[in-house]
């Protein structure tokens, strides 16, 4: 089977649109009320949710927390009594990588709603 390049497609951002709108309509929820500068603050907070997940996966997948991750496992084997059987060097090489597809249509999910909560600041 031949490897299938994933790359941003207009699905995977819809899909991303589809949580930020969620994310809106639960903060309008939250709010209870339905005035100008709710849905600014709704689409502001969608709109940097949609962005951090996007910038949590990306630095996830640049092993910034991989360090940390693997002392504190190491840390509670070793309190249980058991060892570690691979290196940290093996435990970063074998870690799954989180395809560069999802945080790009995370990202180009969020301008929408920023630029929509700009546009509505200054009017």
């Amino acid at each position: 089977m031949l490897y299938k390049k994933k790359v941003v497609t207009l699905k995977t951002i819809l899909i991303a649109l589809v949580v930020g709108i969620i994310f809106t309509g639960l903060t309008l929820l939250y709010s209870q009320t339905f005035t100008t500068a709710e849905l600014i603050d709704a689409l502001f907070i969608s709109g940097f949710l949609l962005f951090a997940l996007g910038w949590l996966f990306f630095i996830t997948n640049e092993n910034l927390f991989s360090l940390m991750n693997y002392g504190v496992q190491s840390f509670w084997l070793n309190i249980a009594g058991k060892r570690k059987n691979q290196s940290y060097i093996d435990y970063i090489t074998e870690k799954p990588k989180i395809s560069s597809h999802v945080f790009k249509s995370l990202w180009i999910a969020s301008v929408p709603f920023l630029l929509i909560g700009l546009i509505l600041l200054f009017i």
